[in-house]
């Protein structure tokens, strides 16, 4: 899920994803169901479900991730990084990217070269909450380093994640209420909250 959600974010979605979400059996019909994540699915599907060929569905995705996130909206946009939430004059760049990047490399993770962001881009931070789950999944339970790697994804999502998202997730409601970027943002946010109560669960 969030490798899925990183790779909304960090750049236009193009006709061959928009077939995959449109088709039966993508996961999204399995998060439909639960009541958590039903409004934020449903404005997704919503979306991807008007009467709209892939081509002309892709161009209109794409003029609202520029609106949204490349600035285009002005003082509507969400600009996709911790910086611009958390910095005190929302310049980007700020301690938020160097701690990032700092995070980044001890998993062994660059920022992408076909992305030029700023390391406290959502999709890296996304990115990066998965490699940490993957890593999980390779560690024996109840020993410490299983621990150690349950506590850094706990203080990543709290610092680095939680403290903005929420809003940047408005922000998108505000800047395009009922489109697809809108229904990402609101998921996301749900699923931090789940994984976050998961990682509480200790």
């Amino acid at each position: 899920m969030y490798r899925w959600l990183s790779a909304v974010f960090a750049k236009e979605t193009d006709t061959k994803a928009l077939a995959v979400y449109r088709s039966d059996g993508h996961f999204l019909d399995e998060l439909s169901p639960r009541p958590e994540f039903k409004a934020a699915v449903d404005t997704i599907r919503k979306s991807l479900e008007q009467d709209l060929d892939l081509d002309d569905l892709a161009i209109e995705l794409a003029s609202e991730f520029s609106y949204l996130f490349l600035g285009v909206g002005g003082s509507h946009a969400a600009p996709p990084y911790e910086s611009a939430y958390v910095s005190e004059s929302g310049a980007l760049y700020q301690d938020s990217t160097v701690q990032t990047e700092r995070v980044l490399e001890r998993y062994g993770l660059n920022v992408r070269p076909d992305i030029p962001e700023p390391a406290d881009h959502i999709a890296f931070q996304l990115e990066l909450m998965a490699v940490m789950a993957e890593r999980e999944e390779t560690i024996s339970d109840d020993t410490l380093a299983l621990r150690m790697l349950r506590a850094e994804q706990k203080d990543f999502l709290e610092n680095h994640l939680m403290n903005w998202v929420p809003k940047f997730s408005r922000d998108c409601s505000a800047g395009s209420p009922g489109g697809f970027y809108d229904g990402i943002a609101r998921l996301t946010s749900k699923i931090l909250e789940e994984d976050h109560a998961y990682l509480s669960e200790d």
